[in-house]
């Protein structure tokens, strides 16, 4: 296809600041119709035409007729963008539009349909960057494992003369990094045909065409699996007669086998058993919602006056690294039907973006450091412990279905409360996945999986939330607000609007890494136990285990939920790492400039994998230092070992990002997608990790020194506990 790369527009993104944002991408937008409506209506890649679905084909793909929904991602789910709904716009990058009908997805065993409009998946323009790649063969294959990639030997998935699995950007003529499963779960029946999965290691590029080949995979048997009739048709040019979507893209994969066969591919048509396209959705169909309800509350109150905090409890001294917790309401634009759990973003009828509702509150909590408070009665220059340093500030998120008292934590207070570099730490909670959603969202996984837009909506909507308590800080709102900080002798010049920084965990750390990404003001960010893509995180994690089974109950077969996996997953990616990542360190969206990242994990972490963290370093060019762990036997693919002992990152300069890895000496992760044993989670140690905790600190404290404090042993296990 002569779809246009994301890096086309990389420029275009990254122009000269303008005054009014909101006209900014508008212009974007008409420069990428502008070209997507010049270019043929569906294209071609390397002579390879696009093909899309008509009303004549079938809603279930012959290739894979094991499961309808499958393979999945795939082009076979797409039609051209003039076939698309008229309130989404008339053209885009890649001329395509997502079009899953209910016939094509999973049934529960009441035979209950998913509403694929109900989840707005109209508007995107291509599929996940992130996966995973679902897809069965006719038996299940006996991978030969010193060709096939793993998680732990992903360089394997390079090797064009071996590897069962190829994962090809078709635009770039390049392999993509990638590991191979069977899904761990599957019974082990005779003749049962188990769900197979590739995992991108790293996102993919948007707004580009992928091919996916797998070959020369056999049984149990040592014996050749056979195609599916379907795609040995389109392999063999036999016949297969009565099915439109064979005979339309008969064009298509000739051209695609010839250009295979030739250098550097010299791909053996013989050898493959299944292929087929993919499209992965341009960056204005992740980004243009958030960006335009960014730019419309950045042109509200919050500019002018700064955000307003109306303070409903204090709470002094409640542990020994804090003067006071001050919680409260916090005045935030709103784009949602309600800010109540199952509350959908409004959409304008004509251009498909959210449209301001008026003003609602988000609970908030401020944290206010010791050594913030008076020491006696003197002159007001000693009444306090600080030096007279300006107060930084550190933003931060629950974890999964937490609450907006993430600033409450004990671990980030010892880092506030320093006498050279102070900081208050505020929170407050990510909508969608907070503990109010907790019910909500098992009902609907329980009920009509259909209604699950509103996880990502009300995801989107926390940004703008997290946008606008960070003003409440930079404003100086805060001490407008809070009568303690007046109390203690703290004024709006006191406050360090240059040394803005957050920190999280779990969920709070992945999401933390779209909240340092998305703020204009938000310079560095320490994100512990953070990953991506969801799709990858949840059949890992050990806390989705109750949700699995809720889907489990309703009837769904082990592959419907993968596929129903894959589909959540690529529903949250507007609101999640997938979208915003790629412009952490590189690339960074308008308003905004580059910024550096830590992000740390546990080993044999049974909630968050490791393996996630690893794809969202990647998304951030991260390098490890080299006292740098990982799991036994592991070949750890794209995170070199650059630094040494400590590393200073510039502010706003490019490119910059640690990936360390703390070893407590657990059993070694799965190879599936199964979680670790829960008794040997590593998920809470990080906050007790001293060494962790230091580097953080430094990092903040310093704005921008990363220190290895592993470097003479390695980040090994330093007392005897699982700390699970």
């Amino acid at each position: 296809m002569g779809s246009v790369s994301q890096y086309s527009f990389s420029n275009v993104w990254c122009a000269t600041r303008i005054d009014t944002m909101e006209i900014f991408v508008t212009s974007v937008f008409f420069l990428l119709g502008s070209l997507a409506s010049a270019m043929p209506l569906v294209g071609s890649t390397h002579g390879i035409p696009v093909v899309t679905r008509t009303v004549h084909w079938p809603q279930c793909d012959p290739l894979c007729p094991l499961h309808c929904s499958l393979p999945m991602p795939s082009n076979f789910f797409a039609v051209s963008v003039a076939d698309g709904p008229a309130a989404v716009g008339a053209s885009s990058p890649t001329n395509l539009r997502v079009n899953f009908t209910s016939d094509m997805l999973p049934r529960d065993g009441g035979n209950r349909t998913i509403d694929p409009l109900q989840l707005r998946f109209y508007a995107r323009d291509g599929f996940s960057v992130g996966g995973p790649i679902v897809f069965m063969l006719q038996e299940s294959p006996l991978p030969d494992q010193s060709v096939t990639p793993t998680w732990a030997n992903i360089s394997l998935s390079l090797n064009l003369s071996t590897s069962p699995t190829l994962l090809i950007d078709l635009d770039r003529g390049v392999l993509v990094p990638h590991w191979f499963e069977i899904d761990i779960r599957s019974a082990p029946l005779e003749g049962w045909a188990p769900p197979l999965l590739l995992y991108p290691a790293e996102m993919l590029n948007r707004s580009t065409r992928h091919v996916i080949v797998v070959r020369g995979m056999v049984n149990a048997f040592g014996q050749r699996i056979a195609p599916s009739p379907a795609f040995a048709a389109l392999r063999d040019n036999t016949s297969f007669p009565g099915d439109a979507s064979i005979a339309d893209r008969r064009p298509m994969y000739a051209a695609m086998f010839d250009y295979l066969s030739q250098p550097p591919w010299n791909i053996d048509r013989k050898d493959v058993q299944l292929m087929w396209d993919v499209t992965t959705e341009s960056m204005p169909s992740q980004l243009k919602r958030f960006l335009h309800m960014r730019e419309d509350a950045l042109s509200r109150r919050i500019p002018t006056t700064g955000p307003r905090l109306f303070v409903t409890d204090v709470q002094l001294l409640p542990n020994i690294f804090t003067a006071a917790f001050v919680s409260g309401q916090l005045e935030v634009p709103l784009y949602l039907t309600s800010n109540k759990p199952g509350g959908l973003l409004v959409l304008n009828e004509t251009d498909g973006l959210p449209t301001f509702q008026g003003y609602s509150n988000a609970s908030f909590l401020i944290s206010i450091p010791l050594v913030l408070a008076p020491l006696g009665n003197g002159p007001p220059a000693t009444r306090t412990g600080r030096d007279g340093s300006k107060i930084g500030w550190i933003q931060t998120g629950n974890g999964l279905f937490g609450t907006y008292r993430a600033a409450a934590d004990e671990s980030i207070g010892d880092v506030a409360n320093s006498d050279a570099h102070p900081f208050l730490v505020g929170s407050v909670a990510y909508w969608g996945l907070e503990k109010t959603d907790e019910l909500e969202v098992a009902a609907i996984l329980a009920t009509d999986i259909s209604l699950f837009a509103t996880v990502p909506d009300r995801l989107t909507q926390s940004l703008v939330n997290h946008l606008t308590l960070t003003k409440a800080f930079t404003s100086g709102a805060i001490v407008d607000a809070i009568a303690l900080l007046r109390d203690y002798n703290i004024s709006r010049s006191d406050l360090d609007a240059a040394n803005v920084v957050y920190t999280g965990a779990s969920l709070g750390g992945i999401m933390g890494g779209v909240v340092a990404t998305m703020s204009p003001d938000i310079k560095r960010a320490v994100l512990q136990v953070d990953g991506s893509p969801f799709g990858l995180l949840l059949p890992r994690a050990y806390p989705f285990k109750p949700l699995w089974d809720v889907i489990a109950l309703r009837g769904y077969d082990v592959v419907d939920r993968l596929v129903l996996i894959s589909l959540l997953s690529f529903a949250l990616d507007v609101a999640t790492p997938p979208a915003f990542l790629p412009h952490g360190t590189s690339n960074p969206l308008p308003g905004c400039t580059c910024k550096q990242f830590v992000t740390q994990h546990g080993l044999s972490d049974a909630s968050v994998t490791y393996l996630g963290g690893q794809v969202s370093a990647r998304s951030l060019n991260a390098g490890r230092f080299l006292s740098s762990v990982s799991e036994p036997g592991e070949l750890v693919y794209s995170l070199p070992e650059k630094y040494a002992g400590r590393v200073w990152f510039g502010e706003g300069e490019c490119g910059h990002a640690v990936f360390q890895a703390f070893d407590f000496s657990n059993p070694p992760i799965p190879f599936g997608d199964i979680p670790v044993e829960h008794k040997y989670s590593t998920h809470s140690c990080l906050g007790k990790e001293p060494r962790a905790m230091a580097t953080l600190a430094h990092f903040f404290r310093t704005r921008g020194e990363v220190y290895d404090y592993c470097e003479s042993q390695g980040c090994h296990r330093l007392w005897n506990s699982t700390c699970g």
